[in-house]
Order: C-alpha cells, then structure tokens, then sequence
C-alpha cells in the first residue's frame, strides 16, 4: 500500500466548519474511506469500535440534521 497516497488523500479532504455549503462535499469524502474501515477485523475493528460508540451513518445523519440547507417547497418539487 502506498501510504503517501492515503496521506495526500486524507489530506485533501475539506474541513467542515459549519457552513451547509460544504456539508455535502464532507461527506462525500468521508464515504469514499468507508470501505476501507469495512476491511477493519479482529483486535483492528475493536479498537475502532471502542473509540467510538456511533457508527458513520449515526454521525452522517446527525451532521445532515443540523447542517443541511432546509429543503424550500420550490426545491422538493425539483
């Protein structure tokens, strides 16, 4: 495996600060390293479960909740 790869990868992820315009490019990112965390097992998936009792989609739909731009009328009928 090329770390530097990985490295400059995890590096172009953007930060969240907040703002619903850069929400979804976030999570988009993150969704991309999910199938890596998938690979995870044994004495690995512990350590990842114990540092965290929430699962992605948990925090995913958390940070949608309160961050999304709120859907207009004009949008939902789109």
């Amino acid at each position: 495996m090329d770390y530097k790869v990985v490295s400059t990868y995890l590096d172009s992820i953007p930060s969240f600060t907040g703002e619903p315009a850069g929400l979804h490019p976030f999570l988009n990112a993150i969704d991309v390293m999910q199938p890596a965390i998938q690979r995870l097992s044994g004495k690995p998936k512990q350590v990842i479960n114990a540092i965290s009792n929430s699962s992605w989609e948990v925090v995913k739909s958390t940070l949608v909740t309160h961050f999304d731009e709120p859907e207009t009328e004009t949008r939902l009928m789109e």
